[in-house]
């Protein structure tokens, strides 16, 4: 997987494919990068990987929007998974707000 690792960081220009996170920004940001499967459960061909970071990986989680085929148009299919994590970004912005500046 390390080669595989390589060439997805590579292709993604070290950015997480979700919210563009420069992934070699410093040492602890990298070591926060992972591989994430488009379709999960589809298996570990380099079209179905993508560069993401951590955060952007646990939202996404096993997430598949609906009536979009990956295979047929892969960018479609990547920006509704990432309106879907850039939602539940916002919806977690909002928890942590509440904990930091408590009304």
């Amino acid at each position: 997987m390390a080669g595989k690792f390589s060439q997805v960081f590579e292709r993604d220009k070290h950015r997480c494919i979700y919210c563009g996170k420069y992934m070699l920004l410093d040492f602890e940001t990298f070591q926060t990068s992972q591989l994430d499967h488009l379709v999960p459960g589809a298996g570990d061909d380099l079209s179905n990987l993508v560069l993401s970071c951590f955060v952007c990986n646990n939202l996404k989680g096993k997430h598949v929007p609906p009536g979009v085929d990956p295979s047929a148009d892969r960018v479609a299919y990547i920006q509704q998974v990432r309106a879907h994590v850039m939602s539940e970004r916002a919806n977690k912005m909002q928890d942590f707000a509440s904990w930091t500046h408590p009304a």
